[in-house]
């Protein structure tokens, strides 16, 4: 897909850190971070979503991610998505 000048658009990820927690915490975190539909990526510990993913929804993963940083501690963050990356998979 390109804009109308034909260059690429930009698109953005939300690149999520779990808090390591000890006990069912984690795993609680864990379920509610995947129910976001993000994707593990065992290269770099995090988990990540493009942004188109995150808004949609009846509860957008965007509303599941902030609830599991103020609930768990866990970290959000924006980044630039770069050309080269094709990891991403679609949220079931």
């Amino acid at each position: 897909m390109t804009t109308d000048d034909g260059s690429e658009p930009v698109q953005f990820d939300l690149i999520i850190s779990s808090k390591a927690i000890d006990g069912p915490e984690f795993d609680q975190q864990t379920a509610l971070i995947r129910s976001s539909g993000a994707g593990f990526d065992t290269y770099s510990k995090t988990w990540r979503l493009p942004l188109e993913h995150a808004l949609a929804g009846d509860e957008p993963a965007l509303e599941i991610l902030f609830r599991a940083a103020r609930d768990y501690g866990a970290s959000v963050w924006l980044r630039r998505r770069q050309p080269s990356q094709g990891f991403f998979r679609t949220p079931e």
